[in-house]
């Protein structure tokens, strides 16, 4: 069903209780998916959960984990309930990305890696493809402040390191191998646009680059390296609303699937096609229960079957505002047939 004003009034009357105010609730034509469950909230207080990543055991899909940053102090691992099965306190980490089946001199496994504001870096993350478990493995330094979003591609041979910054800048690093707590990369060729970036996407299978632009809309480029064009800008027929934040795809089979996009001033996602031009498909709200989901800033999704319970995927977005009053930032965890379903209607 649609989100209508009776669902208003009801998430309405609990923002004095929440600290949520009624200008982020999303709009009343909006269908709404809903979150099977959320995670154990950051124990910082205030704006501090940020960004999710996804983690598939490839053994037992069940066990995957899904990383979360808490951008004052460090990294949550949490299963796919949300419970916290650890922390590391690697500094304040912005945005996280994970590729997994990576091998590089030094180095075979899974693969994480996150903005580090506290010391200007890359740091690195270990996952044992076995059990999940994860480790700090190395921080390569970026050379510019406040590296602050950020996102992985592996194109087999090479991991390449996206840092986007509040300048418009991207850079691209090139990283082949590890030692001793130590990253061997080196600069490539990025972008640069206008006004503050945040959200970025490799899709290597398809050869193209997201960027998300907080205050202009959502960009698209060649991954080797070329112009970035515009693919959705805020203001538009598609209801995009600034800031422009998180940016995930969706892989179906041979190239197709969907990206989303969190539309964070609306507390709303956009969906576009997969393949260029990207063709707007729809947007969602999410909730759970009573908690609507609203200013998210990260979000990732993962395609496929993940376990019985979720056959085509799951969706992790961050809430900027928690159900319980007082309580810090948490991520919300979707079954993808929700939004299939919200999408249908």
């Amino acid at each position: 069903m649609k989100y209508g004003t009776s669902l208003i009034a009801l998430f309405a009357a609990g923002c004095a209780a929440t600290g949520l105010d009624t200008a982020d609730l999303p709009p009343a034509d909006v269908a709404v998916a809903s979150a099977y469950a959320e995670t154990e909230a950051v124990a910082s207080m205030d704006d501090a959960a940020d960004d999710p990543a996804i983690w598939i055991n490839r053994a037992d899909p069940a066990a995957s984990r899904v990383l979360g940053t808490d951008k004052q102090a460090g990294l949550y691992v949490y299963d796919l309930q949300g419970a916290i099965l650890d922390f590391l306190p690697a500094g304040q980490l912005n945005n996280v990305d994970i590729r997994q089946g990576v091998a590089l001199d030094g180095y075979q496994g899974d693969l994480a890696a996150a903005s580090n504001r506290s010391d200007n870096t890359v740091t690195f993350f270990a996952i044992d493809p076995a059990t999940g478990e994860t480790a700090e493995l190395g921080r390569l330094p970026t050379g510019k402040t406040e590296p602050y979003g950020f996102c992985l591609g592996y194109d087999g041979e090479t991991v390449h390191a996206f840092v986007t910054y509040k300048d418009g800048a991207v850079q691209r690093w090139r990283v082949s191998g590890f030692a001793d707590g130590a990253v061997s990369a080196t600069a490539g060729e990025g972008w640069k646009l206008q006004t503050q970036l945040e959200g970025c996407a490799a899709d290597e299978e398809n050869g193209q680059f997201y960027i998300g632009e907080e205050m202009r809309g959502f960009w698209r480029a060649p991954l080797s390296g070329g112009e970035a064009v515009l693919v959705d800008e805020i203001g538009g027929e598609s209801g995009l609303t600034g800031d422009v934040e998180g940016i995930d795809i969706y892989e179906g089979d041979a190239g197709t699937g969907w990206i989303v996009v969190s539309s964070q001033g609306s507390s709303t996602f956009n969906v576009y096609d997969r393949a260029a031009p990207n063709a707007y498909l729809g947007r969602f709200a999410l909730t759970l229960g009573e908690d609507m989901v609203t200013g998210t800033d990260g979000l990732d999704v993962a395609g496929g079957e993940i376990s019985a319970s979720l056959p085509e995927g799951l969706l992790v977005v961050q809430d900027d505002v928690n159900s319980h009053p007082g309580q810090p930032q948490n991520y919300k965890l979707v079954d993808w047939r929700e939004v299939i379903t919200a999408l249908e209607k």
